[in-house]
C-alpha cells in the first residue's frame, strides 16, 4: 500500500504474569491498554499513543518501530504509590513517582534515559527518611545490550538533605558498580535519633566481581562533627568484604584523632555461627597506645576474648586522662 494504514485497539489483560511474584503484583488485578498507531508503507510502525495502566503503574508512550526493528519511543511513567514496589525492593517505600523517559537505538542495543521527580519519598528508615524532604529529583542514563548486558552510565538522586550518585555495569555474569552518598548536614538524622548531631558525611562504595562472589569496598568520611554540643574529631571508616556469598566477613579500619594525636584501629570481623560477631587481628594505635588481640560479641551482648595495650611512653596518655 502507498499510504499509512490505521491500527487501533484497546483491551484488558487479566492474570498477566512475568514469572516473578513481586513483578506480578504490579500487574494485578488487571492491565488496561489502548493503542493508536499506523502501519507505514515500508512496514514500519508509527505509534501515536500507547497507554498501559494497572492499579500500581500508569504509562504512556509514542514513537516508532522501523522496518529493521529499531525502536524509538518516549513517554511518561506514573506510580501513584511506591508502596506497591515494597515486595520488589524489600523496603517499605512511600511516596509517588512522576517520570519522563526516552528509549533510543544504541550500539548493540537500546539507550534509556529517565528524568523526573519523586514526591514525599521514604524508605521506612527513621534515621534516613528526613534527608529526602518533600521531593527528590531522579536522573538516569542506562543501556540495555542485545547480548544481555546492562549498564547504568549515570544515576543521580538529589534530595533536600542528600545526594546519591552512581554507575553500574552487568555483563557476562560480572557486576561492577560505584556509588556515592553525600549528606552535607546530619542534623535531620540526629533529630530522628533524639540527639543534637552536627557535621557532614560522605560515603563511597564499590561492589564488583562475579555474581556468585561479589566483593564490597566502602568508606565513610565524617567531618565537622559534634554530638549534643561536644565536638568530635573528623574520622574515616573503611571496610572490605572480599566475598559476600561466603557471609559478612572482612576487615574494617577507623582513622581519626584523639587529644590532637592520630589514632587508628583495624580488625577482621565475621559473623559467628551462634549469631554473634567475631573481632580478630585487632591492630590499633590510639594516642601512642598499641592495641592487639581479639574479641567475640555474643548474641546477648557479652564480650569474650582479650585485648592488650602497650604504651611506649606514659606521658602520651596524660592528655587522655585530663592532665597537662
Amino acid at each position: 500500500w502507498d499510504r499509512p494504514q490505521p491500527l487501533a485497539g484497546s483491551g484488558t489483560l487479566e492474570g498477566l504474569t512475568l514469572g516473578d511474584p513481586a513483578l506480578d503484583e504490579l500487574l494485578a488485578p488487571a492491565v488496561d491498554w489502548t493503542l493508536a498507531a499506523s502501519v507505514m508503507s515500508d512496514r514500519g510502525l508509527s505509534i501515536d499513543r500507547l497507554t498501559v495502566a494497572s492499579a500500581a503503574l500508569q504509562a504512556e508512550a509514542e514513537g516508532s518501530v522501523e522496518p529493521d526493528g529499531a525502536v524509538s519511543a518516549a513517554g511518561r511513567l506514573l506510580a501513584p504509590s511506591l508502596a506497591a514496589l515494597e515486595s520488589l525492593v524489600g523496603l517499605p517505600l512511600s511516596g509517588a513517582a512522576d517520570l519522563g523517559w526516552r528509549l533510543e537505538p544504541a550500539e548493540n542495543g537500546l539507550a534509556l534515559s529517565i528524568d523526573g521527580t519523586i514526591s514525599e519519598p521514604g524508605l521506612g528508615i527513621d534515621a534516613v527518611d528526613p534527608l529526602f524532604g518533600a521531593e527528590a529529583d531522579l536522573v538516569a542514563e542506562m543501556r540495555v545490550g542485545l547480548d544481555g548486558s546492562f549498564a547504568i552510565d549515570r544515576l543521580t538522586l538529589s534530595a533536600e538533605g542528600a545526594e546519591i550518585d552512581g554507575s553500574m555495569t552487568l555483563a557476562e555474569g560480572r557486576l561492577g558498580s560505584a556509588w556515592t552518598l553525600a549528606v552535607p548536614d546530619l542534623q535531620p538524622v540526629g533529630a530522628a535519633l533524639g540527639v543534637t548531631l552536627d557535621g557532614g558525611a560522605v560515603a563511597q562504595a564499590t561492589l564488583a566481581g562475579p555474581l556468585e562472589s561479589l566483593a564490597l569496598d566502602g568508606g565513610v568520611d565524617l567531618t565537622g562533627l559534634s554530638l549534643d554540643g561536644a565536638a568530635l574529631p573528623d574520622a574515616r571508616l573503611t571496610a572490605t568484604l572480599d566475598d559476600l556469598a561466603a557471609g559478612l566477613a572482612g576487615r574494617a579500619t577507623l582513622r581519626t584523632s584523639l587529644a590532637d594525636r592520630p589514632a587508628s584501629l583495624a580488625a577482621d570481623f565475621s559473623l559467628a555461627e551462634d549469631g554473634g560477631v567475631r573481632i580478630e587481628r585487632i591492630d590499633g594505635d590510639v594516642a601512642g597506645v598499641r592495641l592487639a588481640g581479639g574479641l567475640t560479641v555474643r548474641p546477648d551482648g557479652l564480650l569474650a576474648g582479650a585485648v592488650t595495650g602497650r604504651a611506649e611512653a606514659l606521658a602520651a596518655l596524660a592528655p587522655l586522662a585530663g592532665f597537662d
